[in-house]
């Protein structure tokens, strides 16, 4: 008997500092874990699985979510500094039967990420009090005019077809803390 898989995806959200972020992963986080998926997370989400960049690609992740905030800070672009264990982890998610959100401020993101990404989305806040709002960008192939060369098309997916969707926060404040920080050495600071 063959094993039908679920589908799963990896995912990129963006948004600038205070858009809805962290709110949006724990919405993910609080779904996923009403479905009985394990969740991991980077950062404190309440019910998910502690884990850091070091562990991609070492430990079993299987059938669950895998949230990664502040991605920007992990897999810069410039830096460039994913181990052939990550690289095969996240190219085989699938395999696992892993969804994997990247949450970055930036498009700073690592371009082998960026071109695994299925589903690209910007996180705002909506002009409704208490709600956020997450857009889907879509991407398509195209020709640049200039180059001549295959480039990716950005767009945003229309209202109509599902491309927006509004979340009430209040609920999911609770579940992490959006000052979550490493811990720094203190200085006694003199004055001018």
């Amino acid at each position: 008997m063959k094993l039908k898989s679920k589908p799963v995806a990896l995912s990129l959200y963006f948004g600038i500092p205070g858009a809805g972020k962290s709110t949006y992963a724990a919405y993910l986080a609080k779904q996923d874990m009403k479905k009985g998926r394990k969740v991991w997370s980077n950062f404190g989400i309440t019910g998910a699985m502690k884990c850091d960049k070091s562990d991609f690609g070492k430990y079993m992740m299987t059938d669950g979510r895998l949230i990664i905030d502040e991605a920007g800070l992990e897999y810069d672009n410039r830096k460039m500094s994913m181990t052939n264990d990550e690289i095969y982890f996240f190219k085989y998610h699938r395999h696992y039967q892993l969804d994997v959100d990247f949450f970055s401020q930036g498009l700073d993101v690592d371009i082998k990420i960026r071109k695994l990404a299925r589903h690209i989305y910007l996180i705002k806040p909506s002009l409704l009090p208490f709600f956020i709002k997450r857009k889907e960008i879509g991407r398509k192939v195209g020709i640049n005019d200039m180059t001549k060369e295959i480039c990716d098309e950005y767009f945003f997916v229309p209202f109509l077809t599902g491309g927006t969707k509004l979340i009430f926060c209040p609920p999911l404040w609770k579940l992490f803390n959006t000052l979550s920080r490493k811990p720094l050495p203190e200085k006694t600071w003199e004055t001018w």
